[in-house]
């Protein structure tokens, strides 16, 4: 059986309107050069931030605690830059998920949430707390 190859593109958005909807802020994260223009007419290209490059796809702020999300499909890997930048976040205190799709996100979601919370707790979608 063959398996079809998902794009990375796909995954951001099923992962960014995923966490949108349960109301998690977030954003997308893309290092690309900037156009230079006069007019209509593009001049050229503003050369991207070198320290930007290798960022996550995808933050977000979830219980408090920054979380990068790099987006890769099934036989994507990361570059260097990528796992520099996953270090760097690690080492400030940021949680830094590698997802291939939203499944990953959600359980990291869940995992995080039953670290946090106590038994018997639950955050409903517009952020309250709730006893049960």
């Amino acid at each position: 059986m063959k398996t079809i190859e998902v794009k990375e593109s796909a995954i951001q958005r099923a992962i960014l309107d995923n966490l949108t909807w349960r109301g998690i802020l977030c954003w997308r994260s893309q290092a690309i050069p900037v156009p230079i223009r006069r007019g209509r007419a593009i001049l050229g290209l503003r050369r991207v931030d070198p320290q930007l490059i290798g960022m996550p796809d995808i933050m977000m702020l979830h219980l408090g605690r920054f979380v990068g999300i790099e987006v890769k499909s099934l036989r994507g890997r990361q570059r260097l830059e990528q796992t520099d930048w996953q270090a760097k976040i690690q080492r400030a205190g940021g949680r830094y998920i590698l997802a291939r799709s939203w499944d990953d996100v959600e359980k990291y979601l869940k995992d995080e949430i039953m670290l946090v919370l106590p038994p018997g707790t639950l955050i409903a979608r517009d952020g309250t707390v709730v006893t049960l």
